[in-house]
């Protein structure tokens, strides 16, 4: 019925937000961004599969300056939807 197809439609905006998120700058020193003005969860993954930081996206960015060099998997929540990216701290 009508609210079924409601749900279907902002069920899949809510995917295409996600889907549309990056991470930048790619590699970064000390802090990076995304382009959402959304609420993200963000969770942040050495090599080895290790959580090394958990907080709260804001658009002044994600400071990474306390890790140490190198790729870091970026785990992005928003709306229930999950989105990995990679990200290389110089």
């Amino acid at each position: 019925g009508f609210y079924e197809g409601k749900i279907q439609l902002l069920a899949t905006e809510n995917q295409n937000a996600i889907a549309a998120v990056s991470v930048y700058p790619n590699p970064t020193a000390d802090r990076f961004f995304m382009n959402t003005d959304q609420q993200a969860a963000i969770r942040m993954y050495d090599i080895s599969g290790r959580l090394v930081k958990t907080t709260t996206y804001k658009t002044s960015g994600i400071d990474v300056s306390d890790l140490n060099s190198g790729i870091y998997v970026v785990e992005i929540t928003i709306n229930n939807q999950k989105r990995i990216k990679r990200l290389s701290v110089k």
